[in-house]
C-alpha cells in the first residue's frame, strides 16, 4: 500500500497535478508531506538539494597526481595509484576501486577510450574518439549486474558461467546496498563469479545539473570495460526489458535492432572487442518479474 501510493502521488507531481498530490498527502495522513513543500518552496528546496550536491562533491578523494583535463587524448585522462584508478573529467576526478593486481597499463587503449566517451559524451561530443580496433574479443560472457529483478531475470536466462559485475556507489546517498548484498552472498556460496567495484562515477551527473545516477545508458558497465582484458571478458548484458527496447518510451513498437542508437553502440563496443547483450529485450518488466519468480532466489 506504501509502495503503491508512493507511485501514485509522484506520478501526479511528475505531471505537474499539484492540487491533487496536496489532496491526496493530506488524505494520507501528511505521509508525502516533503511534495508538499516542494511544491509551496521550490527554491529553498533547490537550495538544500545544491548544498547537499556540494557536501558530496567536497568529500570526494583526489588523486596524488593531479593533472588537467585533455579533450583531445582520452588516454592522458587515466591513471592508476594502487589499486584505484582515476579518470580526469572537466570538472574533477572519478575512480575505481579494481581488484587486487589489476594493471591499467595492460587494458587496451580503446576500453580507455569507450570508458571516456560513455561517461562524458552528453556533455563533451570531442570524447569520442576513433578507436584502434585491434583488441581480440575475450572468451568470458559478463552481466551489468545491479541486483535488482530486471538483471536477476537476465542473469536467470544467460549462462551459469556468466560473470556478474556489480557497481558499487562509493559515496553516501540514499541508495542502500543491503539487500543487494544479501543476494550477492548467495550468489557467491553458489558459486556465480561476482566482481564488486566501488566508483564514484555517477557524480559526474551532477556537475550538469542533473541528480546523482549514470551519465548514459551503458555507464553501469564501466567497471567491466575496464576489467575487460584483465578478465578476459568479449560480452557484456543488460538486463534492459522492452520497455526501453522493442517499445519507444514504453508504448510505441520500434525495430530495436534497425535504431541508430542499437546500431551505434553495438559497433561502438564490437570495435573494443566486446559484444553488447540483450537478454530479455523481448519481455516487460512484468515478464522478467515472471522469470525470477520461478526461480529459487525470489525470497532474495
Amino acid at each position: 500500500e506504501e509502495l503503491a501510493r508512493s507511485i501514485i502521488i509522484r506520478s501526479h507531481y511528475n505531471e505537474g497535478s499539484f492540487d491533487k498530490v496536496i489532496h491526496l498527502n493530506s488524505v494520507w495522513n501528511n505521509s508525502f508531506q516533503s511534495l508538499v513543500e516542494r511544491i509551496k518552496h521550490p527554491k529553498s528546496i533547490t537550495e538544500t538539494e545544491n548544498q547537499r550536491i556540494q557536501n558530496i562533491h567536497a568529500s570526494q578523494p583526489e588523486p596524488e597526481t593531479s593533472k588537467p583535463f585533455d579533450d583531445v587524448s582520452m588516454l592522458n585522462n587515466f591513471h592508476q595509484e594502487g589499486n584505484r584508478v582515476w579518470m580526469r573529467h572537466p570538472e574533477g576526478y572519478i575512480y575505481w576501486d579494481m581488484p587486487g593486481n589489476y594493471n591499467l597499463d595492460k587494458a587496451h587503449p580503446d576500453l580507455l577510450r569507450l570508458t571516456a566517451e560513455i561517461l562524458l559524451f552528453p556533455w563533451y561530443p570531442s570524447t569520442k574518439t576513433v578507436l584502434e580496433k585491434t583488441r581480440s574479443k575475450g572468451t568470458e560472457i559478463s552481466l551489468s549486474f545491479s541486483a535488482g529483478i530486471d538483471s536477476t531475470a537476465a542473469m536467470l536466462v544467460m549462462p551459469e558461467t556468466t560473470l556478474l559485475g556489480y557497481h558499487r556507489r562509493s559515496f553516501d546517498t540514499i541508495l542502500d546496498h543491503r539487500n543487494a548484498d544479501r543476494l550477492l552472498g548467495y550468489l557467491r556460496d553458489q558459486g556465480k563469479s561476482i566482481v564488486d567495484v566501488s566508483s564514484n562515477h555517477e557524480i559526474i551527473r551532477t556537475y550538469h545539473n542533473k541528480q546523482v545516477g549514470f551519465s548514459s545508458d551503458f555507464a553501469s558497465s564501466t567497471h567491466l570495460i575496464l576489467l575487460a582484458d584483465f578478465l578476459d571478458i568479449g560480452a557484456i548484458g543488460f538486463g534492459t526489458p522492452i520497455d526501453n527496447t522493442y517499445l519507444w518510451k514504453g508504448r510505441k513498437y520500434r525495430d530495436f535492432a534497425e535504431t541508430k542508437y542499437y546500431n551505434y553502440w553495438t559497433e561502438r563496443f564490437l570495435e573494443a572487442g566486446i559484444d553488447l547483450l540483450f537478454p530479455i529485450a523481448s519481455i516487460s518488466e512484468g515478464g522478467a518479474l515472471e522469470i525470477v519468480k520461478q526461480s529459487p532466489i525470489l525470497n532474495l
